[in-house]
């Protein structure tokens, strides 16, 4: 049986328990229990992740959300040049591992939502895109998935999926699984 790890941030946590569920009959499907929040938290934290569930088969990862947050106002959490050198080295060091990596991008939010900007989750996200696909790494457009159904997908937060939403983006995610669960 094959091992799909599921790595990235609260929207991930959304849609794993049901990703789990789904395809939990043709594969091993680990996620850890904690937020894997921006790029460089997930960088920082892989190592125990790896030590934890072992060498996977799949690895299914995003980070996004969380570097565009601007806290007080202020700039992004992290600059695009930044990020991009984050998800690089996240990158290499995934498909390190032998597995197979896709790339997830990150969900918008509702427009009436004041702490993010769809218009720069957007160039974050065709950036990371341009950036995967030079380093051979599919993407799953979580992002194309949910633009223009915020409303019908997402909770009263503005950000994280309702249970329509987890369906939604949870077929997408185990869509592209399944067959690389075999």
């Amino acid at each position: 049986m094959k091992k799909l790890l599921l790595l990235g941030d609260s929207i991930r946590l959304n849609y794993a328990p049901y990703v789990y569920r789904r395809l939990s009959d043709a594969a091993e499907v680990l996620s850890p229990e904690d937020n894997g929040r921006f790029a460089k938290y997930t960088l920082h934290e892989l190592p125990g992740y790896l030590t934890t569930y072992g060498a996977p088969d799949v690895i299914h990862w995003n980070n996004g959300l969380w570097d565009l947050h601007h806290f007080d106002g202020a700039a992004p959490l992290t600059p695009l040049p930044e990020y991009l050198a984050d998800l690089t080295r996240l990158a290499r060091l995934l498909t390190a591992t032998g597995a197979r990596v896709l790339f997830a991008t990150s969900t918008p939010l509702r427009p009436d939502n004041a702490e993010w900007d769809n218009a720069e989750i957007e160039r974050y996200n065709a950036a990371a895109t341009e950036l995967m696909e030079r380093l051979n790494i599919p993407v799953n457009d979580l992002h194309a998935l949910v633009t223009g159904r915020e409303w019908e997908l997402l909770n009263d937060d503005k950000i994280h999926l309702n249970r329509l939403g987890i369906r939604r983006v949870g077929d997408a995610v185990v869509g592209r699984l399944a067959p690389l669960a075999v």
